[in-house]
């Protein structure tokens, strides 16, 4: 089914290039994960209300990304789709902006749990050098 377009559902068998061609949505579907929808929630969008929400997923949008990607041609069968795919438009550009903040706040995160794990390591060193050096002198005595 094409995101929006009720009328778009192909029902047929699926057959050895489907499963080629959509490996990772076959292989879940399979394993009876149903049909998993990846991407940012529609109730993220700022002013998306749930009565807008559940509209747009009963057409089959479930996703920011799916509305942003949308056909304009839909704009015919919702009420405000064009400033709700600018909005969607507007909000993954937002979200690439801050995709480099992200990555260096998940580096700094292995860098400081790097550090504790180096912290640990030297204060059992130390206790171990502590501990040898206190045997010694009394071995000496």
């Amino acid at each position: 089914m094409v995101p929006g377009d009720k009328l778009s559902v192909i029902e047929r068998p699926v057959d050895s290039i489907d499963a080629r061609r959509f490996a990772d949505r076959y292989s879940k579907w399979k394993a009876g994960a149903g049909n998993v929808i990846e991407g940012t929630p529609l109730s993220s969008l700022p002013k998306m209300t749930p009565s807008k929400v559940e509209e747009y997923k009963f057409f089959g949008l479930h996703t920011v990304e799916q509305l942003a990607e949308a056909n304009d041609n839909l704009g015919q069968k919702f009420f405000g789709f064009q400033e709700d795919k600018r909005s969607a438009k507007a909000f993954i550009e937002i979200a690439k902006g801050n995709a480099p903040i992200e990555k260096m706040n998940e580096e700094l995160k292995a860098r400081d749990s790097k550090i504790e794990e180096l912290q640990a390591q030297i204060e059992a060193i130390t206790k171990m050098m502590s501990a040898k050096s206190g045997k010694s002198k009394t071995d000496e005595e």
